[in-house]
């Protein structure tokens, strides 16, 4: 752990994003969690393509998942 925690950057959600991780849940039409919504709102904003990911919502939301 102490090998990985110093490459790792914090990222707090903000009010819009999680505003914007609700606005997606209730879009969907395939259930995703709201720990998915909020990821996938954090990625687009921060320009984040690809993801290390086994879910398949990843793939749907438009990013390269790689397991």
């Amino acid at each position: 752990m102490d090998n990985v925690l110093p490459s790792l950057q914090v990222e707090w959600v903000l009010e819009n994003d999680h505003s914007q991780a609700v606005a997606l849940l209730r879009a969907q039409s395939r259930r995703v969690s709201l720990v998915d919504g909020v990821s996938f709102v954090l990625m687009r904003r921060m320009g984040i393509a690809t993801a290390f990911a086994f879910d398949p919502h990843y793939l749907e939301q438009g990013f390269a998942p790689i397991p």
